[in-house]
């Protein structure tokens, strides 16, 4: 039986008026596993969320997960990085670990460290709803 192909691709693009650069990169590696899960959630202000992967993705197993943050930006956000609905990425619940944080209508490739299976996530100011992708390696 062939194995599920994971595909990883990321353009970042500037444009303008008297200004236009673009990089693009991608790899394509066999998946040894085959679990994998894509669910929504919502990242809370009040306390961390496990995203729930724990049934799906054997412990240390999780190689990729990519999450985006549904919430909509606020009306005159402050580019890039407006935190009014920005969550935060941790690998444990207290949230002392932070890998990432995910910008209101952004997405995020998270490299988990480690192979680390547990992620947990908490919106900063107001409650916001995610989805995530997270493959087994």
């Amino acid at each position: 039986m062939a194995q599920n192909q994971i595909t990883e691709t990321i353009t970042l693009r500037i444009a303008g008026t008297s200004v236009a650069a673009s990089m693009t990169g991608q790899l394509t590696f066999e998946q040894q596993g085959s679990n994998y899960v894509q669910e929504t959630q919502l990242a809370t202000v009040d306390a961390a969320v496990a995203l729930d992967i724990q049934s799906d993705i054997e412990e240390g197993n999780l190689g990729y997960l990519m999450i985006r943050n549904l919430a909509t930006l606020p009306k005159n956000p402050t580019p890039p990085k407006d935190e009014q609905n920005a969550i935060d990425v941790a690998t444990d619940a207290g949230m002392t670990n932070k890998i990432a944080t995910v910008y209101p209508e952004r997405s995020l490739f998270i490299p988990p460290p480690g192979g680390t299976k547990g992620i947990w996530v908490q919106a900063k100011f107001a409650d916001a709803p995610i989805v995530f992708l997270a493959i087994e390696s």
